[in-house]
């Protein structure tokens, strides 16, 4: 079984990145897409074929080494069981003075025992040429005993990793720049076919599904390939491409047959679906006893199908998994990650999926998120520090997000959702164009970029500004570009003091390190025989109307958060309107704060409260300010967790 995958400068991944499956069971790849979860698998798979593709993936940095390392336990009742653990990896070290480059290599460890094999590259073209290294004199009887205290420790998830990691490298360079043997002596032939056993033991206890990347022949009802000449055809191709299903049915040996059963009844809430094999050698499938084309069976239950037959199977211990639930319904997933996955124990398997309904609290720890960062590079993050809070259906899309701004409640959540909708949907309207010039006036203005910022921006409801914390701590964790809209009093609060030397206007900037860099301006107002003065809300105003404020502002806006000068979303529409002669009308409607909330208020009202607010506002309002904050952040990164 696959138990840890070590990578560094590897694909896109310039970082060392660390995946640990020490427990077994299933683990889970989530993120946006192109973020390289798949060429992880391709990597793992590349490390134990030797029919695999053996070109290298590429590395961003040649000057450095590159490395997959996966480590794998033999399965108790293997043949080979007394080999206890394998190593397998694809290396490249760079070295200007040798065409001996790259290398793939696999490192068998038993009680007392190393044993080292290579597959070397020179220049452009793998010489499939071995090299084996048994240890024999006392030089590589001491390289030996290094590789073999250094080695297990390679792929533990520690603080020591990386001393070890680059003792393990220099040693293998060694090995690797030793001079060739044009001839194999027959001891070392011995062990290289235990090597080739072990690894094609390893190999066969691998499968790996390919995600679906390309359609199928039912395009639409105007295609010329469903007419009834060639639906027989059809029918006939669709079964042959049931290879999971033909293989089992086929060798009904090699899985339990009560394990799948349970598994897929579960799954199609106890539907009659029987699958068989006709004389052709090819599946077909009865419903109640009624045949069913496989042409005409839904994705789901097809996918239901093959992954209980996966999950069932007796030969093999890791599973790697693209996409298995493309076609299932919401009550299937859910079915999966409830009950079927947090049983399979015996294996290794690895889902990558890109359905937020999976996410749970259990699954919480066992994933790992991929992002990119602004240069292209990718990095991983294990989440098993992430609160279990964003298992919670309002925040799972996080997950699959690169982009996030956060909002302090349900007012703003409706509004700015409906602000990012109307500017992508009505770019040209009047209204939309007025905003964006006052709003981006002296910015170097690319519209379309700020329209593709905004397609990718997820809003999240905080519940609350006390939250905001945790969230910018998730952000930080999960490599999101993290932003934060909240009132006004969340971040300037009035603190009352016992001294009373404090100048009137005194503004204290202050960091809480151990939580995050969110920032609050504390007001602290004089202060007459311990009381505080009567002028204290007049002066508190001045604050938020003055230059003193935009110099808060600007001290927000690079942390990332975005402050209602006006003091929340209502006093933002009572502040758009206050110079016109029916301001007190509109002032009504807007002083209580659920007004977006009202029953009466439909998403067209909200739509319209847009329009006009673009039409009234002007450059210093805060609706334009935050438009401007929203095009600035996509720009130059403001407040951005991402790794530069």
């Amino acid at each position: 079984m696959l138990r840890a995958v070590r990578l560094n400068n590897f694909v896109k991944f310039r970082n060392d990145c660390m995946f640990s499956f020490r427990e077994g069971g299933a683990y889970f790849f989530v993120g946006e897409n192109g973020s390289e979860k798949s060429s992880v698998l391709e990597g793992i798979r590349r490390c134990l074929s030797r029919d695999a593709n053996t070109s290298f993936s590429g590395f961003p940095d040649e000057s450095k080494p590159s490395y997959i390392i996966c480590e794998y336990e033999m399965p108790d009742g293997c043949l080979l069981s007394d080999c206890k653990k394998v190593f397998t990896s694809f290396l490249y070290i760079p070295d200007t003075t040798s065409t001996y480059k790259y290398a793939k290599n696999v490192l068998l460890v038993k009680k007392d025992e190393v044993f080292i094999e290579f597959i070397e590259r020179e220049n452009d073209a793998y010489l499939m040429k071995h090299r084996t290294c048994s240890f024999q004199d006392e030089e590589e009887q001491n390289i030996r005993k290094e590789i073999f205290k250094y080695l297990p420790l390679c792929t533990k998830d520690s603080d020591s990793s990386d001393n070890n990691i680059t003792t393990l490298l220099a040693f293998l360079k060694k090995l690797l720049y030793a001079k060739r043997e044009d001839t194999v002596a027959s001891e070392t032939a011995d062990k290289h076919s235990e090597v080739e056993n072990v690894l094609s033991s390893l190999e066969n206890s691998l499968v790996f599904t390919f995600g679906q990347r390309s359609l199928g022949p039912l395009l639409w009802s105007k295609s010329k390939l469903i007419a009834i000449p060639k639906r027989d055809k059809n029918y006939r191709t669709a079964r042959g491409k049931c290879e999971i299903i033909n293989y089992f049915l086929s060798n009904s040996n090699s899985y339990d047959t009560q394990k799948e059963d349970k598994i897929f009844r579960l799954l199609t809430n106890q539907a009659n679906y029987v699958f068989y094999l006709k004389k052709d050698g090819l599946v077909s499938v009865k419903l109640d006893g009624d045949g069913v084309e496989v042409l005409k069976l839904s994705e789901g239950i097809l996918e239901a199908k093959y992954l209980s037959l996966l999950l069932a199977c007796k030969e093999h211990f890791t599973i790697l998994l693209q996409e298995p639930d493309r076609g299932m319904h919401p009550q299937m997933i859910k079915l999966i990650r409830d009950i079927v996955l947090p049983e399979v124990k015996d294996k290794t398997t690895i889902i990558v999926f890109h359905n937020p309904i999976i996410i749970s609290s259990w699954c919480i720890p066992r994933t790992y998120k991929f992002y990119k960062i602004r240069d292209g590079d990718k990095l991983i993050s294990k989440m098993y520090k992430i609160p279990r809070l964003l298992a919670s259906e309002d925040y799972v899309c996080i997950l699959f997000a690169r982009n996030v701004i956060f909002v302090e409640g349900q007012s703003d959540f409706f509004f700015v959702k409906a602000i990012i909708e109307h500017i992508m949907t009505q770019p040209n309207d009047k209204s939309t164009q007025r905003v964006l010039n006052l709003a981006l006036s002296g910015e170097t203005k690319n519209t379309q970029q700020f329209l593709t910022f905004l397609a990718s921006l997820h809003v999240v409801k905080l519940s609350g500004e006390k939250n905001k914390h945790k969230w910018k701590y998730v952000s930080r964790e999960l490599g999101l570009s993290g932003w934060f809209l909240l009132d006004r009093d969340a971040v300037v609060q009035v603190q009352t003091v016992d001294t009373c030397n404090l100048a009137a206007d005194t503004i204290a900037w202050t960091k809480n390190s151990k939580e995050t860099s969110l920032s609050t301006f504390m007001f602290q107002p004089k202060m007459e025989d311990g009381l505080v003065s009567q002028d204290l809300k007049s002066r508190y105003v001045d604050f938020v109307k003055k230059n003193k404020w935009l110099e808060a502002r600007q001290c927000l806006e690079e942390e990332g958060v975005f402050v209602w000068r006006s003091g929340n979303l209502e006093d933002v529409f009572i502040d758009i309107v206050k110079n016109f002669e029916w301001a007190d009308e509109t002032t009504k409607i807007w002083s209580s704060n659920q007004t977006l909330l009202d029953d009466n208020v439909s998403d067209e009202n909200i739509r319209e409260s847009i329009v006009s607010a673009f039409n009234l506002c002007d450059k210093d309002s805060d609706i334009t300010q935050f438009i401007l904050f929203l095009e600035r952040t996509q720009r130059v990164g403001l407040g951005s967790n991402i790794q530069k």
